[in-house]
């Protein structure tokens, strides 16, 4: 029943997460103004956000226990905090206000354990906990590489039916969730604006144009295949 109540915390998450940027550097002695006013932005930005929880929803003071991670194992990498501070910085602050408005939207209190993991120890330490049983966390911010394998272990919940989860909704990837898939019938990672990362990390290639054409076709031809899913 927790995941499930988990789910819920994060449909809204995304709900509120897209928009909250625009709340910029606010004033830290009036939280509801603030919320209100982001709100506000949301309503007259032409962004269809409309999600589909009903305005009854409620989770009656349940704690949503989130496990996450910020320590890096490469120098190239850096990760947010997800549970946002109010600290003068603008992706902080709109991290803190976006979880602050869940909770007052479901009626829930969100705590965030960073553990002081390192990114590349993520999935081990996950699949130990739950291995030995552990129920202390709803929710697990994790890694794709070394994380995604614990899958064939049968480690993770199937939410392919969770409720109130629209993957085509604009606050989730939909294509990258999808191709996280196992069939058609088994979801187990959700991938969205919950996890600034995933946009904040975007690489690129690049690809020599004559080589390719000189060894295969036109170089015209890969981007078509890129642009097709291939």
């Amino acid at each position: 029943m927790t995941k499930k109540i988990a789910a819920v915390m994060l449909t809204a998450a995304m709900l509120i997460s897209l928009l909250a940027s625009c709340g910029g550097n606010s004033g830290k002695d009036d939280v509801q103004t603030t919320i209100a006013q982001l709100t506000e932005a949301e309503e007259t930005t032409g962004t269809d956000l409309t999600h589909d929880l009903p305005d009854d929803l409620k989770l009656n003071g349940e704690t949503i226990n989130i496990w996450y991670f910020t320590k890096n194992s490469d120098v190239s990498e850096k990760f947010l905090d997800i549970q946002g501070e109010l600290n003068g910085d603008i992706v902080d602050e709109a991290l803190y206000y976006r979880n602050l408005r869940v909770e007052e939207r479901l009626g829930c209190d969100l705590v965030f354990t960073d553990t002081g993991v390192a990114s590349s120890d993520v999935g081990n330490e996950i699949s130990k906990m739950i291995m030995t049983g552990s129920t202390e966390y709803d929710i697990f911010n994790v890694v794709q590489w070394n994380s995604a394998k614990y899958v064939v272990n049968g480690l993770y919940l199937n939410i392919i039916d969770m409720p109130y989860v629209d993957i085509e909704k604009p606050w989730w990837s939909a294509y990258y969730t999808n191709e996280m898939n196992i069939g058609k019938n088994s979801r187990y990672f959700l991938v969205g604006d919950i996890s600034i990362d995933t946009i904040r990390c975007i690489s690129c290639m690049y690809f020599n144009k004559n080589l390719f054409e000189n060894y295969y076709s036109s170089p015209d031809d890969l981007y078509a295949q890129v642009l097709d899913g291939a």
